[in-house]
């Protein structure tokens, strides 16, 4: 048992380290911090009040190695090659699939490794999937996935078609914000790297924003939802005029969520996701 201890803790101990020796602005550890987020503190509460249960053990071994993979610790791992993830996407998946391989294979080409190979795939896999944007239902691992999948699309967004950055804007927008994704950040470096085309780029991109198709709870026990594209125009007919910040929006948010239970993280959320819309609007874009 103190063996198998050590040894899970071997794994744990270089994640949490990584979240205490990262600086907010480090884009890497911002990346790497989304994915760590995941890893489940009550899993760990009942593995050190019961080391012996063999069931919260091995899930918990899960989750860190799962980990390990997607922020780039895992060693001894051959990704998965562009043919092999396109199978994966049609829902063929290699013969030897596991999780942590796609977690590892998703990180290296965060690092850079044949981005050129690889995004077109996931920008199809994202354009294929048929379920209600915003309302799919993923497992702890699913869900890991999923958060890189949307790192990388979303790493990529100024070097992306026209039609692949309004699939962005139009479907993965929230979703991006909720899991961890810098999204501001990208969109400040499309507009950058063509200064004078942002203010049209940015009125495009606002437009797109306004037909979002993104279901996201209105009410936090899930028994409501609304599309980000009509609270955002909702929200433009109450608040015209308003700054970006301003009171109006505040407001807003307080129409949606006041009194709901756990309401700091959703309004967090829709917080983030109306300044980027309403700075774009605005062409306040050196404020994004």
């Amino acid at each position: 048992d103190t063996f198998q201890s050590e040894r899970l803790f071997g794994y744990v101990e270089p994640l949490l380290k990584l979240l205490e020796q990262g600086e907010v602005g480090n884009e890497w550890w911002e990346t790497d911090r989304a994915s760590i987020n995941f890893l489940d503190s009550n899993l760990i509460g009942q593995y050190l009040k019961n080391p012996r249960d063999t069931i919260v053990s091995s899930a918990l071994a899960v989750e860190v190695v799962i980990l390990h993979a997607a922020v780039g610790l895992l060693r001894g791992v051959e990704p998965y090659t562009p043919a092999e993830v396109a199978a994966i996407g049609r829902g063929e998946a290699p013969t030897y699939y596991n999780d942590w391989t796609f977690a590892y294979t998703l990180r290296r080409i965060l690092s850079g490794t044949a981005p050129e190979e690889y995004v077109p795939i996931i920008m199809w896999w994202l354009s294929k999937k048929q379920e209600a944007f915003g309302q799919e239902q993923h497992d702890w691992a699913g869900a890991v996935i999923f958060t890189l999948i949307l790192q990388v699309a979303w790493s990529v967004f100024v070097f992306l078609q026209p039609a692949d950055q309004e699939l962005l804007l139009r479907q993965y927008f929230y979703q991006a914000i909720v899991v961890g994704v810098p999204v501001r950040r990208r969109l400040r470096e499309t507009l950058s790297a063509d200064a004078a085309g942002a203010r049209d780029m940015s009125w495009s991109m606002i437009a797109v924003l306004e037909q979002n198709r993104e279901n996201i709870p209105v009410k936090t026990d899930y028994s409501d939802w609304q599309q980000f594209g009509e609270l955002l125009q909702r929200y433009q007919a109450h608040g015209r005029g308003e700054a970006p910040g301003g009171f109006a929006q505040e407001q807003f948010i307080q129409t949606v969520y006041g009194g709901e239970h756990g309401r700091e993280y959703y309004s967090a959320w829709l917080r983030e996701a109306l300044s980027i819309a309403l700075h774009l609007q605005a062409q306040d874009l050196h404020l994004l």
